[in-house]
């Protein structure tokens, strides 16, 4: 399974200088990541099957932080829509609630 955390652990090696700098230095590269494969997957959805493991993948890690996952279930049952204009309508409507629930900085945006 895909790992959106793994690159941003090896990167600091443990030491995140400070109390809340895991976050700062995995925690929100790596939802940055999670949100491109949901961006890439919206894009594509209406040319191909974009149910893949790293889309998988990433609707689960971004689940892990939200206080609903309606969206997120919503988003990968929408992959299967038959119409292509129907599928991409679905699929953005469940990531704009997607991104609604990830939490965010002051100055942060996705």
């Amino acid at each position: 399974m895909f790992d959106f955390e793994e690159q941003y652990r090896r990167s600091t090696n443990g030491m995140y200088f400070g109390i809340n700098r895991q976050e700062d230095y995995i925690e929100i590269p790596a939802r940055r990541d999670a949100v491109v494969v949901l961006r890439n997957a919206l894009e594509q959805c209406a040319d191909q099957d974009m149910r893949t493991p790293e889309v998988r993948a990433a609707l689960d890690y971004l689940r892990r932080s939200a206080a609903k996952a309606w969206a997120h279930d919503r988003f990968w049952e929408a992959l299967i829509y038959s119409s292509p204009a129907g599928r991409w309508q679905n699929v953005n409507a469940a990531l704009n609630g997607i991104l609604r629930e990830i939490p965010k900085r002051q100055g942060e945006s996705y």
